[in-house]
């Protein structure tokens, strides 16, 4: 569909001054108050970050225990004022969050939650012991990872300058005989050479003690934290990895993984977050001679890309003016149905001036086959059995998102599975492990290809309303059309059926809450393609996942399986099951789900007064705190989003429910398997024979049409959706291009 890209407003928020506690420099014990740039010492906490941390001559980078980092960012303080105007603007972006509602009473047998965000804010709101920013925003970043929801982001502007690890890359072994679940150390968190060595020398030496790093590598975990490892590494992945309700997601994404190495993607690792981790960790080992070992680690901070040691040097009011007191000048686009992976879904795994091999990026890739084909969004493999082709698809997003750029990555596809066919495929594996999404559009065309017969139906969509929302879209055009981006319905612009969409509305099921009419999106197929020779039944083909497969990748895997009865594989995970009715350890393969992500800068120029009316309507579903209307935060963010839109599938168990609270079990379960390491797992589906189980092909159901639901006064109004793109999803005159998405994970 259809894009534009909009820009981001630098807005200065309360100027350069801001209240500095008084505190101790942690290295010296000398206590410094600031009131202004004028008269600011520059030894307080922050400068206290260079002079007494790790910094490489000539270099950014910049290595510091926590608490020391932590001394820096508690000395901005905050008023009560402060901490409700913070809590009651995130409270007027989430009046439109597709499941504000039901996170509050999620029951079996969908993902279960009861969680009242808005009685969390106000909370937070009202917390006395809450008297600086760093720990307000810590706070909120908490509780929005509570909601388990990818598409969430909250990236405050001013604590994102380090990101916290501890020594060891984890990993699970899994042993199928005896269903038991063993942590080792895999690797090193940082090299020991150049920079990464002084993490070890410096900061972790003494708890190392006479040992050397290297003597723990392959040593097993015997608790932590006196827990046991596993208990203790799953609800450390549900604070930290909030990224999809199934907590087996959740736990593997705490550890190495692997997907096609992408230039802009961090490493997937356990204990590397962007989230304060205050709590020391004690480690007890058996290492290889069988003995025993107790050690703990503090968490030490890394200076991330983009700052510099210089911003702390000249002491916290300096860094606060340069990094917190305005709005990053970025830009933001809104696209239908799209979605990057960043940083708070997938944190770095280290630094990029502390790297390993380039072998790590794919870890047991490297040790493969010669792919048959290959570009830096997916690579194409034949495994020895000379009839079973691999497919790792790692993005929905090209990484160049020029038209050329575009039409190279469908090219990429089509010669990929053109050369599996030539080398004798007679079955597909798709894998999709830690594939987060991208444009709905990119993924149906592919999903058209792939069976160019098949008719298949979209999933249909809708939207959380409220007065002011409604008032929005049918009362000002511009507003309207600046929300859905250009879209298309039959050749017209989307806006001439908002009353379609949005009166008289419909509820899901158990829940009061109104929302729009169900909807279908205009996707066009590809067209103009070199055709498969003869491709592949939906029988012979597996799709993989760690259940990190998110947003687009998430809405292909529903369609496949729920239209076509195409097959899914999941792997890994640790004891706790979100279905253990069913068919356990097997869990979902796929993670958030829901449709249309927009920026909170959007949600805000959306709602902006200037561009709407000044009503608000009087609703029976409305009350006051729900008319709360998104306004400009007290504290600027680096980034942040959530889901506006949500799918549904006509198909499913429950089509009346969003797909993403749906429990949906992958058909087959591998458990003997490293989560880094793809040929275990693709080897491990050839060993179980998963193709050569029986198979059961779906009926597909009738498709719904864009417009009112049908009632007994007056029959559904239909609406043929059609898509303005052309060939390739060229762009038309006058927006301009398709693909200039803005990224905002990483660079």
């Amino acid at each position: 569909m259809q894009g534009k890209t909009f820009f981001w407003r630098a807005v200065s928020m309360f100027g350069t001054q801001h209240a500095i506690k008084s505190a101790s420099d942690p290295s010296t014990g000398v206590s410094t108050t600031s009131t202004s740039p004028a008269t600011q010492s520059v030894s307080d906490a922050c400068s206290a970050l260079v002079s007494s941390s790790f910094s490489s001559p000539g270099s950014s980078v910049l290595i510091a225990g926590a608490p020391a980092v932590e001394a820096c960012y508690k000395l901005f303080e905050v008023t009560p004022a402060d901490r409700r105007q913070q809590t009651d603007a995130l409270k007027g972006y989430f009046n439109v969050y597709p499941y504000k509602d039901i996170i509050t009473d999620s029951k079996a047998p969908f993902y279960e939650m009861h969680f009242d965000l808005f009685a969390a804010l106000d909370a937070i709101a009202a917390n006395n012991s809450i008297t600086d920013e760093f720990t307000l925003e810590m706070t909120i970043v908490d509780t929005l990872s509570r909601l388990q929801d990818g598409h969430v982001s909250y990236t405050p502007q001013c604590f994102n300058a380090f990101v916290f690890m501890q020594p060891f890359d984890l990993m699970p072994l899994y042993n199928m005989k005896d269903d038991k679940i063993e942590i080792t150390v895999a690797d090193l968190a940082a090299d020991e050479t150049a920079a990464g060595g002084s993490i070890y020398s410096k900061f972790w030496k003494e708890a190392f003690g006479t040992r050397k790093p290297a003597d723990f590598l392959g040593a097993k975990l015997v608790s932590l934290n006196d827990q046991d490892p596993i208990d203790f590494l799953q609800v450390f992945a549900d604070k930290y990895n909030g990224i999809a309700h199934a907590p087996e997601a959740r736990f593997n994404s705490l550890f190495p993984s692997y997907n096609w190495p992408k230039i802009d993607e961090p490493i997937l690792s356990s204990f590397s977050v962007h989230g304060y981790p205050n709590t020391p960790i004690k480690y007890v080992f058996e290492l290889a001679d069988k003995s025993i070992v107790n050690v703990t680690f503090e968490w030490v901070g890394i200076l991330t890309p983009g700052h510099k040691p210089a911003s702390f040097a000249a002491g916290a009011q300096s860094y606060y003016k340069d990094h917190c007191s305005t709005f990053a000048h970025k830009t933001a686009t809104h696209h239908h149905f799209s979605t990057r992976r960043d940083k708070n879904l997938f944190a770095y795994h280290k630094s990029s001036s502390i790297k390993r091999d380039a072998t790590d990026s794919s870890q047991g890739v490297a040790n493969m086959a010669q792919p048959t084909h290959q570009d830096v969004n997916g690579a194409f493999f034949m495994l020895a059995d000379g009839n079973t082709g691999v497919w790792m698809m790692s993005t929905f997003d090209p990484l160049d998102g020029s038209e050329a750029g575009l039409e190279k990555w469908v090219r990429n596809i089509t010669t990929g599975l053109l050369s599996l066919e030539d080398q004798g495929a007679k079955r597909l594996i798709i894998d999709l492990s830690n594939n987060g999404g991208g444009f709905v559009c990119y993924g149906w065309g592919v999903l058209n290809y792939l069976f160019p017969n098949a008719n298949l139906d979209h999933l249909h969509y809708t939207f959380r309303m409220t007065d002011k929302l409604a008032d929005l879209l049918v009362s000002n055009n511009e507003t309207a059309d600046f929300m859905v981006g250009g879209e298309t319905l039959d050749h017209k612009p989307i806006t001439d059926y908002w009353n379609q969409i949005i009166e008289p509305g419909i509820q899901l099921p158990g829940f009061q809450q109104q929302y729009s009419n169900y909807f279908l999106n205009g996707c066009p197929k590809l067209t103009g393609l070199k055709p498969l020779k003869t491709g592949w039944q939906a029988k012979d083909i597996l799709l993989v996942s760690n259940g990190v497969c998110g947003s687009t990748c998430a809405q292909v895997t529903t369609i496949m399986r729920n239209q076509l009865g195409v097959r899914a594989v999941t792997y890994g995970g640790g004891r706790v099951h979100a279905a253990p009715e069913n068919r356990q350890p097997a869990f979902d393969p796929t993670s958030f789900a829901a449709g249309d992500v927009i920026s909170f800068t959007d949600t805000l120029e959306f709602f902006d007064s200037k561009r709407g009316p000044q009503r608000i309507g009087d609703s029976p579903n409305e009350n006051a705190e729900s008319k709360l209307l998104p306004v400009k935060f007290k504290f600027p963010l680096k980034g942040g989003q959530m889901p506006f839109w949500t799918s549904m599938s006509t198909h499913s168990k429950y089509p009346n429910s969003p797909i993403e609270w749906i429990v949906d079990p992958s058909e087959f379960y591998l458990r003997d398997v490293l989560l880094n390491d793809p040929k275990t797992v693709w080897d491990g589906i050839l060993r179980q024979k998963f193709f050569d189980e029986p198979f059961q092909p779906k009926a597909k159901h009738a498709s719904f049409g864009v417009g009112r639901f049908a009632s007994k006064q007056e029959p559904a109004v239909q609406v043929k959706a059609v898509g303005k793109l052309s060939e390739f999803f060229k762009t038309s005159p006058h927006h301009g291009m398709l693909a200039a998405v803005h990224r905002q994970g990483p660079k």
